[in-house]
């Protein structure tokens, strides 16, 4: 929301001021629409309003891609799971993880998660409190399956912290707690 204030002489030499206030919608950073209010305060009401209906919007349905994204992935359909991803994804393993870096692009996304997941027989990622925050999603994410090495069954968590370009996810940051995850994706805490 932008306030301004006009403040000038008319040709009968009144002075005048008048205040307004302006609230944009925008998409990729490119205004969409712009509304103009004489009152600051209805100006105030209606970009509150706009952006929880947008916020739960698109948390909602990014909520819904990444949901779709796991079960996919669960169930060893790995075609479907990949086409909901960016077309440059990009996979930043936690600090704790074995062969933790950056997998960027397609191919090395895909690397980054079978390294992790190498050392499990049937492995899962069952996504678990998931939570729209704007346009990121964050979830914590219970992995289980049976050790390669052991043959026991294992199980832990991380948190997910998600962002998104066009609608489809694009960047996964894994972190041991919450806050970390959202913090590694740009989120002011």
């Amino acid at each position: 929301m932008l306030t301004s204030r006009v403040v000038g002489r008319l040709a009968s030499a009144r002075s005048f001021e008048r205040r307004f206030a302006a609230v944009s919608i925008s998409r990729d950073r490119l205004i969409e629409r712009s509304t103009v209010y004489a009152d600051p305060d209805q100006a105030r009401t209606a970009a509150e309003r706009f952006a929880h209906e947008r916020g739960s919007a698109v948390s909602r349905e990014n909520v819904d891609v990444v949901r779709e994204m796991y079960e996919a992935f669960n169930r060893g359909d790995f075609e479907t799971g990949l086409v909901l991803l960016d077309p440059q994804p990009e996979l930043h393993q936690a600090p704790e993880v074995i062969d933790a870096e950056a997998y960027v692009g397609i191919d090395a996304f895909v690397r980054g998660m079978s390294l992790f997941m190498a050392d499990w027989d049937h492995p899962s990622l069952e996504p678990q409190d998931v939570d729209g925050v704007g346009d990121f999603v964050v979830m914590r994410v219970r992995v289980s399956g049976r050790g390669k090495t052991t043959g026991l069954e294992m199980t832990t968590q991380f948190f997910h912290a998600w962002t998104f370009r066009d609608g489809r996810a694009w960047q996964c940051f894994v972190r041991s707690t919450r806050e970390e995850a959202l913090k590694a994706a740009g989120v002011e805490l």
